[in-house]
């Protein structure tokens, strides 16, 4: 029954290999873990900045056709502003040629005082 107790040495280094072996890759999966774990996290945080970029270039996008339109608008608001500008200026000065023309026929057609 002594042979239990007594354990040969090469058997004992082979067992004591085999351990620090098993320990080494118990280490070496526990940094893989913790990098998978930290990839994760880099990864959610990469996610959330191109969401909120992609959601800040859609707002940008929105508001450049809104002002685009808005500017448009205004064009065409300045336009019709000018041609009404050109119309009232003709207007304006068939009534000055009208008036004109009244204002001579009324100093021709008074009478003269001898």
């Amino acid at each position: 029954m002594t042979t239990n107790l007594t354990i040969p040495t090469t058997e004992l280094d082979r067992r004591a290999s085999a351990l620090a072996d098993v320990q080494q890759m118990h280490d070496d999966l526990r940094r893989a873990l913790d990098m998978i774990g930290q990839l994760k996290a880099d990864n959610a945080q990469k996610d959330y900045r191109i969401r909120f970029l992609m959601e800040h270039s859609e707002k940008t996008r929105r508001e450049m056709h809104l002002f685009r339109d808005k500017c448009v608008e205004l064009a065409t608001d300045i336009s019709n502003i000018s041609l009404l500008t050109v119309r009232a200026q003709n207007i304006v000065m068939s009534v000055r040629e009208l008036t004109e023309a009244d204002g001579k026929e009324a100093i021709n057609d008074q009478p003269v005082i001898d």
